[in-house]
């Protein structure tokens, strides 16, 4: 009822020029768990194009929120999958994140890409790789060699995500 009302002008407010706004709408959007191929797309597309780092990481956290339940995320999980790769750190954790949040078979097919940033020079990038995969499940099982190999990470945080990791892979 309320959310629906708002629904328009939330989907409005993610292009403001203002960035605060955008985020502030992102968000919302994720909150509210609107299973609508509109909003899902609309994230989406905050991902790929805002120029604010800070509005991409809100979208990443808002797809997080939302595909779990969400009825088509092929595309937005392809999206975040290619956000693992991106310039900005926080970003990469933030799509990494996400990816984690969906979990089971809808994230099994980037496990590559998330056991490619167990090696990222930012230690919460591949701290939040190596908790993805744990989320992932038995669908990481394949990478589990790199969840290994991250037990003797210099960062300890990272090594308890890869102990955590590891025995929800098995």
């Amino acid at each position: 009822p309320a959310a629906s009302t708002a629904l328009p002008e939330l989907l409005r407010n993610t292009r403001d020029d203002t960035e605060l706004v955008r985020i502030a709408a992102v968000e919302a959007l994720g909150y509210l768990r609107v299973d609508s191929e509109t909003v899902v797309q609309e994230i989406q597309d905050r991902l790929a194009e805002d120029p604010s780092a800070k509005v991409q990481v809100a979208a990443a956290r808002a797809l997080g929120q939302l595909l779990p339940s969400a009825a088509s995320s092929q595309g937005a999980v392809a999206a975040l999958a290619a956000k693992l790769e991106d310039d900005q750190a926080c970003v990469r954790a933030a799509a990494a994140q996400a990816l984690g949040l969906i979990g089971g078979p809808r994230a099994a097919a980037v496990v590559q890409g998330l056991s490619a940033c167990l090696q990222d020079e930012d230690a919460h990038v591949r701290k939040s790789a190596a908790t993805s995969l744990g989320q992932v499940g038995h669908f990481a099982k394949p990478v589990a060699r790199s969840l290994t190999e991250g037990l003797r990470d210099s960062s300890s945080s990272v090594r308890r995500a890869a102990a955590t990791a590891l025995s929800r892979v098995w």
